[in-house]
């Protein structure tokens, strides 16, 4: 394999349950009813994802031989995955509580396809001072395919990303020093329609990375806008904290002495 090259493939189990659940309610005051009628559909999924990532870096760029350029892309292979799905008749009451279920003889087996999907970035980087990287991830689920066709009729989602790091000494002995920094910032279209048009989201992010020996402490924080009132009828504004812990470790060292 050449120099810098790197190919991987990689394997995810999905599991999970999808639940709907649609309700009547009458709105005529005059013929109170003393519980709703409810119909719940539950899709439970499980099988194999897969995907394949290829990586390249040059090092020693430029004239002073001190930065790496590196170029990676993921492709999600198309995944059909299966899916046993339930229907309920439910009665309950007006704040929600189950009183009676039902399971429905229309209960099936089949499969929900999850298209392809690509993702390709580039970084340049000067040894541990400082990393610029963009991303771009794009997937058509104009092919989705579900086990309830209410699910379906979706279009193009894409996100692109441009964001950077830097440490300040990451050989210090002082800890603030060893401090490595982030922010970043994002746009995403969802594969879904509001208002007949494209849903949009934009994000700027900030983070930092605590040093804990080899390891390090993560923490950032985004702020976000989802949808436009003039394009969407609706629109949100959120925040988002993470927190995370990474462990670095030397492995397949063979030992000088026992």
């Amino acid at each position: 394999m050449a120099k810098g090259l790197s190919v991987g493939l990689k394997a995810s189990y999905i599991f999970s349950s999808i639940v709907n659940t649609y309700n009547n309610q009458l709105l005529d005051n005059t013929l109170p009813a003393n519980y709703l009628a409810a119909i719940e559909e539950k899709s439970y999924v499980k099988d194999f994802a897969f995907s394949l990532g290829v990586s390249y870096s040059i090092d020693s760029l430029f004239r002073q031989k001190k930065y790496r350029l590196s170029f990676g892309a993921v492709y999600g292979f198309g995944a059909d995955l299966n899916t046993q799905k339930t229907d309920k008749l439910l009665r309950t009451t007006v704040l929600g509580d189950t009183i009676e279920s039902v399971i429905l003889p229309s209960s099936t087996k089949g499969s929900i396809y999850i298209p392809p999907a690509i993702t390709a970035g580039v970084s340049l980087s000067r040894g541990s001072k400082w990393t610029l990287g963009t991303e771009f991830s794009y997937q058509d689920w104009s092919s989705f395919k579900s086990v309830s066709e209410d699910d379906e009729g979706l279009g193009k989602s894409w996100r692109v990303a441009v964001g950077g790091e830097t440490t300040p000494d990451a050989i210090s002995a002082s800890f603030f020093k060893r401090i490595t920094y982030r922010v970043g910032t994002s746009m995403e279209q969802y594969p879904f329609m509001a208002n007949n048009n494209v849903v949009k989201d934009l994000g700027i992010n900030f983070g930092f990375s605590l040093p804990a020996g080899q390891s390090s402490v993560d923490f950032a924080f985004k702020y976000g806008k989802r949808g436009n009132k003039a394009d969407n009828i609706l629109e949100e504004d959120y925040f988002k904290i993470y927190f995370g812990i990474t462990f670095n470790d030397r492995w397949f060292i063979k030992r000088k002495f026992d």
